[in-house]
């Protein structure tokens, strides 16, 4: 199987499960008599002089016959540490192994449902930081924030912690709770207790004021653009005079959603993205869609939390519409990953292109600037980042 994502992290919602077994990593292994201990050799797969694996050869057979404990030692376990080893000796936060139970979460996760807290995180600068709570979870209930820093979890710190143990240490079933010191900018330092629920992720909603719709994308699932057709041909029935577009907080999801979705408010054979190849090259990606709503004025709003895929979407809408972006800057994760699943039910997500506007605009570490930049105080009722957008939204129709 091979996925192309964009998802930003590690999602803390979708792991519940243990330690996996199924995929072996050695390419033989022998047992010449009962009770002999397994050694394999990595000559076996790897052409004489291209790389030097005895070191690891030498590990592996050590443990299978010197080791106190030889006799219980997990194989899978085994190849599953090494293979987490390679692809963190890499030092890309997206690039992750999972065993064969997060491999099967991960799935249900991009799928949409899962359990959880329901909050996207990354490390960053050696901290743990929330990229981004989905709307109407545990994290987003309990009033988490895009870039609030996790510095403990039960209490435990998470100095030096890697993404997938602060999984480890975050995940549950649902009604577990779980407890996270949190620094927030400008805030004292706060702890906060949530309860781990069910997460069902909608992918799209909106609601119409006044000839103006407001669309919310909150993810990019794999069903998200058929949604959007749905809804976008719902817009112009109405006779939607105006759109507003809300990424906040949508961490991301498919590619190639993404394009999907950029093909319904552009013509076609439109440039969306252009992605340049871990193996050479250069690769565009270009609208191939209805175009239904390529008439209709828009105003996007974007925030700390809109990263990856939905990044793409308001690059592309900025730079081949001219359309208007208002809100705060947002995360700025400019590269794709691909999916792949391994033997025995393990799978492993890695970078594979970093990607760039129409314009050759970069997004990594940077994100998007606002055309309007616009303050969200979560303490008021009024919605001002919102109400930014409708304005904008008026003077172009007027």
């Amino acid at each position: 199987m091979f996925l192309r994502i964009t998802a930003v992290t590690l999602t803390i919602v979708i792991f519940l499960g243990g330690l996996g077994t199924g995929f072996f990593l050695g390419p033989k292994v022998t047992s010449p008599g009962e009770g002999s201990r397994p050694t394999f050799s990595f000559s076996d797969i790897i052409p004489s002089g291209e790389v030097d694996l005895s070191t690891v050869e030498d590990v592996w057979n050590t443990i299978h016959t010197e080791y106190v404990d030889w006799q219980n030692v997990d194989d899978t376990a085994l190849a599953h540490g090494a293979i987490r080893g390679m692809l963190e000796a890499l030092e890309d936060p997206f690039t992750t192994f999972f065993n064969p139970e997060e491999t099967e979460t991960f799935l249900a996760s991009v799928n949409g449902t899962f359990e959880g807290i329901g909050a996207e995180i990354e490390v960053r600068d050696e901290q743990l930081l929330i990229v981004a709570p989905l709307k109407d979870t545990p994290a987003d209930r309990a009033g988490l924030r895009p870039k609030d820093y996790i510095m403990e979890i039960d209490g435990e710190s998470t100095d030096g912690i890697t993404v997938e143990e602060a999984v480890a240490l975050i995940r549950g079933k649902k009604g577990t709770d779980v407890s996270l010191r949190i620094v927030r900018e400008g805030e004292e330092p706060f702890t906060v207790s949530i309860t781990r629920g069910v997460i069902r992720v909608p992918s799209i909603r909106w609601v119409d004021e006044g000839g103006i719709a407001t669309i919310s994308f909150f993810s990019f699932t794999e069903n998200s653009s058929k949604d959007f057709e749905r809804v976008a041909r719902e817009v112009k029935e109405a006779g939607i005079r105006g759109i507003i577009l809300d990424l906040r907080n949508n961490p991301g999801g498919f590619l190639d959603e993404s394009v999907m979705i950029a093909s319904i408010f552009l013509p076609n054979n439109t440039l969306v993205l252009r992605e340049t190849l871990g193996v050479g090259g250069e690769r565009e990606h270009r609208t191939t869609g209805s175009g239904i709503l390529v008439d209709v004025p828009i105003v996007v709003v974007v925030n700390e939390g809109s990263a990856s895929a939905s990044e793409i979407l308001a690059g592309a809408l900025r730079d081949q519409r001219d359309i208007l972006i208002v809100g705060k800057q947002t995360f700025g994760k400019g590269s794709v990953q691909a999916f792949e699943a391994l033997r025995g039910g393990a799978s492993f997500k890695y970078t594979i292109a970093r990607w760039f506007t129409p314009s050759g605009t970069s997004i990594q570490d940077e994100g998007i600037t606002p055309d309007v930049s616009v303050d969200f105080d979560p303490e008021q009722e009024e919605d001002t980042q919102l109400i930014e957008a409708r304005k904008t939204l008026e003077e172009i129709l007027n």
